[in-house]
């Protein structure tokens, strides 16, 4: 445990010390010290930030006695532990790995050093069991074998999740790629194809929770048809014998399978998988391009060769496959509709933030040394967080033609406009402080509310004429905010 803490005490310490918003600032310095250095503080004051969260989730079960919707409920509330589990595992696990925090254990007579790093992750996910925890609290009180059970379950699909995400980076984040440019870039396409069909289909049945309480009966149904699969299991709470039994072999299966993972993981740190081919040789030629265009080339490089780090970078999509699964499915997308995904879809496009600044992990040190102005830095991460709300938007409003016709292609500025607007304040939030040295700055939950108030505000200055029916009007005013923005940023 005291190398879990170590770990932990070194990761922030380094993602301290790459944020010059904070290491210019003494005071503020010495206060996110504090943090960084402690294990126990840090995920106490994440796990705070949950509370609210949870208590929210439990109310919707706290007053009612209906079996088959608190199964309902459960089955969609497990859902949020699995999914950060296997966010948190591929994303921090490649990025601690990549800082070189494992290299001073390759020395010494450890044989499966990867279970500290399986450890540290875990520490890292813990906090989003808060979520779940008030819900397993009220069913306790009112059943308290299935309330065990639920916990149980809750656990078990949060080290599911924490599994799968080992086994992407196992074969996606710890390979050393030496192959032909052209080709790794097509792969890379495919591999991004896969994880777009995945989250697609599973949040597809996501969607499905709107209607939990009206259709219990038949939910409860669909729940004992696919028992066996997760989380529907966690539906099976109020046949205990039956459900204990499912989770005995659930526990048996993950921890033998994950036993075999920390192995070869610990061997691919110890010794990276070399991915390399032939090629044809040719001469070096060198293209002369602008910083910002180089820096927008690099960073969908690094993305496409390192398919872990795009499981946070494609956050936006979590917002459309739902809205697309709604029309596919109901045949219509209203007006309304069309209008509130765009501007999510705009407020969310500055989630990239964390992803898109991971990819300075390894190359933070070297870009230091480049005559960059922070300006450029700032403007070419703006475009790269733009590149997938920008598709997806084109996307919706291509539904949205089609169901509504011609007319909503007058539409079409939003999902061009939005999801800039929203990446130039966040990058002017972290970046806003004098002088050019470029860092990682600390994202923090209170920082990711103050951000989503400060872009709530700001969209909502271009939602309020088109609410009133003066579209044209909140297509200008986004043009002008848009405007302003670019100007602040290049003033940077």
């Amino acid at each position: 445990m005291n190398i879990v803490y170590l770990i932990y005490r070194e990761v922030h310490y380094r993602i301290l010390q790459r944020n010059p918003l904070i290491t210019r600032d003494a005071k503020r310095y010495n206060d996110a010290l504090k943090n960084a250095l402690s294990m126990w503080r840090g995920l106490g004051y994440q796990s705070i930030s949950y509370i609210f969260l949870g208590l929210f989730s439990a109310m919707g079960i706290a007053f009612t006695t209906n079996k088959e919707v608190i199964s309902s409920m459960s089955v969609f509330l497990a859902i949020l532990p699995f999914v950060f589990a296997i966010y948190i595992t591929a994303i921090q696990g490649t990025n601690v790995v990549y800082m070189g925090v494992f290299e001073p254990l390759k020395m010494l007579p450890v044989k499966i050093g990867s279970r500290y790093l399986s450890l540290y992750l875990l520490a890292e996910i813990s906090p989003s069991f808060v979520i779940v925890l008030p819900t397993s609290i009220v069913i306790m009180m009112k059943y308290p074998i299935e309330g065990i059970l639920s916990l149980a379950w809750f656990v078990t699909g949060m080290l599911l999740g924490h599994v799968i995400g080992l086994t992407i980076l196992n074969f996606f984040g710890l390979k050393i790629r030496q192959r032909a440019g052209k080709k790794e870039i097509v792969r890379g396409i495919f591999r991004a194809i896969f994880l777009f069909l995945f989250i697609g289909i599973f949040y597809a049945i996501v969607y499905l929770q709107d209607y939990i309480k009206e259709h219990s009966g038949e939910w409860g149904e669909f729940i004992g048809k696919y028992s066996l699969v997760y989380p529907f299991s966690v539906g099976t709470v109020f046949t205990p014998a039956y459900s204990f039994f499912l989770l005995i072999i659930y526990i048996l299966v993950l921890f033998s399978f994950y036993y075999i993972l920390l192995r070869k993981i610990w061997g691919r740190i110890v010794e990276p998988r070399i991915v390399a081919e032939k090629g044809k040789v040719s001469k070096f030629k060198a293209v002369k391009m602008g910083a910002l265009r180089a820096l927008f080339l690099k960073d969908f490089k690094i993305l496409l060769r390192k398919t872990a780090l795009l499981a946070g970078f494609l956050v936006p999509i979590y917002i459309v496959f739902p809205q697309i699964f709604f029309a596919l499915s109901n045949g219509k997308f209203p007006e309304e509709q069309l209008l509130i995904t765009l501007f999510m879809l705009g407020i969310f496009a500055a989630t990239g933030t964390d992803a898109i600044l991971k990819l300075e992990s390894m190359s933070l040190d070297f870009l230091r040394t480049l005559p960059l102005r922070k300006r450029d830095f700032v403007s070419a991460k703006i475009l790269s967080m733009c590149v997938v709300p920008w598709a997806l938007g084109l996307l919706i409003l291509i539904l949205g033609i089609y169901y509504n016709g011609p007319y909503a292609l007058s539409y079409l500025p939003l999902p061009i406009l939005l999801p800039p607007i929203s990446a130039s304040i966040s990058m002017l939030y972290y970046f806003h402080y004098k002088g050019e040295e470029i860092g990682i700055p600390d994202l923090r939950w209170s920082d990711f509310i103050i951000l989503l108030l400060l872009i709530g505000a700001v969209l909502g200055a271009i939602g309020a004429p088109i609410m009133l029916g003066y579209l044209y009007l909140g297509e200008i005013v986004a043009a002008a905010e848009l405007f302003i923005l670019i100007l602040f940023v290049r003033s940077l």
